[in-house]
């Protein structure tokens, strides 16, 4: 039977590195799973390379220290982009994998776009609703909460602090709630085993300032300001990421250079718990600790039994 590797964890704990050294290990090729990654000219903000890696663009994909990975570069910033468009991107490029016979790797911290390639939702194929939207857009948070109340109350109550303060999450909640819900998609035809990364807070919020530092020296301010002159606007900025949502603002004069590395730090550790929080909720996580001088090597050994395991 065909199988995938899932590698996943939160923000700053190496997995596409780790990922490349086991692609050359295993014959695989890397299908990222992350919601920025996939947007042009967004590639220090996401980390999509390091300065010493050797890197060869293609359109979609990537070559990394010769390891193919899918998934970059796919739309410009202005585009719309759902866990469905990256699902039915994800699944014919898995089969051309496979026919090649070699072993897909699905590595990211989005596991809303794992989720949505591994066990596909009810929500995932509704469409957005322009002219719904144009309604909505003009509301204040307020309000859209009371929309969604009205529709769907328990939706509401379920989002977290910071979605039901978040005026996109809150549009799309209510454009889910009223749609039509279309039928489940079948789930994955593969064999499945997940990896996950992992590390004590305190190495881990080392790790965030760390690659935070490294990327502002790599020009993360000049590559907003291109992204900025090239067109994508400030309220796109907002969306794009905490990278993205603050550099956008030290850019616009509201906060100083200072205040966006603070607020950057405290936003990336609370996004990094958040991530962490999501995905312990799946059982079927094998949980690996970077700090474990062991863990790397433990990890190939489960691997290696994963991939010569011949059971349908």
């Amino acid at each position: 039977m065909k199988k995938l590797i899932v590698l996943t964890g939160p923000t700053s704990t190496g997995k596409t590195d780790l990922a490349i050294q086991f692609c050359k290990e295993f014959n695989g090729e890397i299908i990222s799973a992350d919601s920025r990654q996939i947007y042009k000219g967004m590639d220090i903000g996401t980390g999509k390379a390091g300065l010493d890696d050797i890197v060869e663009k293609h359109d979609n994909w990537w070559k990394i220290n010769d390891v193919i990975i899918h998934g970059y570069d796919l739309v410009v910033p202005m585009t719309w982009f759902s866990a469905d468009h990256f699902r039915n991107f994800a699944m014919p490029v898995m089969q051309a994998i496979w026919k090649k016979g070699k072993l897909p790797f699905l590595v990211g911290g989005t596991w809303f776009y794992i989720k949505a390639v591994i066990d596909p939702f009810e929500t995932i194929g509704i469409p957005p609703n322009t002219e719904l939207r144009a309604r909505l857009e003009r509301l204040s948070v307020d309000a859209l909460q009371n929309e969604l109340r009205m529709m769907n109350a328990t939706r509401l109550t379920q989002m977290n602090h910071s979605d039901r303060h978040n005026p996109r999450r809150l549009i799309r909640a209510i454009e889910v709630a009223s749609a039509k819900t279309p039928k489940k998609r079948l789930a994955l035809d593969c064999r499945v085993v997940f990896f996950g990364l992992t590390a004590p807070q305190e190495e881990l919020y080392r790790r965030i300032n760390e690659r935070l530092d490294h990327r502002l020296r790599a020009g993360l301010v000049d590559e907003v300001n291109r992204l900025i002159e090239d067109g994508v606007t400030h309220e796109r900025m907002e969306e794009l990421g905490l990278e993205y949502r603050y550099v956008s603002r030290f850019l616009r004069g509201v906060i100083s250079k200072e205040h966006m590395i603070g607020q950057l730090q405290y936003a990336i550790h609370h996004y990094a718990k958040r991530q962490l929080t999501f995905m312990k909720k799946d059982g079927r996580i094998q949980w690996f600790d970077i700090t474990d001088k062991g863990f790397c090597g433990t990890m190939k050994r489960a691997l290696e039994g994963f991939n010569h395991d011949t059971k349908n």
